[in-house]
């Protein structure tokens, strides 16, 4: 299960990188692609670096979204030991 989520969190990483280079100014290396994959998956972002572009809001919906329910499976699992 945390495999997942860290798979998810580098996929993200990477669309944001992708897409958003070059065009957010805030994104200037593959480490804040990371920092933001993070934050975005477990927290919902901290605001310091935030996707500009239609493709990376939309990349971000998904990531929040699979965040929660990743954390939620790994919650429920732990719950049920």
């Amino acid at each position: 299960m945390q495999w997942g989520l860290l798979g998810v969190m580098l996929l993200g990483a990477t669309g944001l990188f992708v897409v958003e280079r070059p065009e957010n100014k805030a994104v200037t290396s593959f480490g804040d692609a990371v920092w933001w994959a993070i934050t975005t998956t477990t927290t919902v972002g901290y605001g310091d670096t935030y996707p500009v572009t239609q493709d990376g809001r939309l990349g971000a919906m998904v990531l929040m979204l699979l965040g929660i329910g990743l954390f939620s499976a790994i919650t429920a699992t732990i719950t049920s030991y």
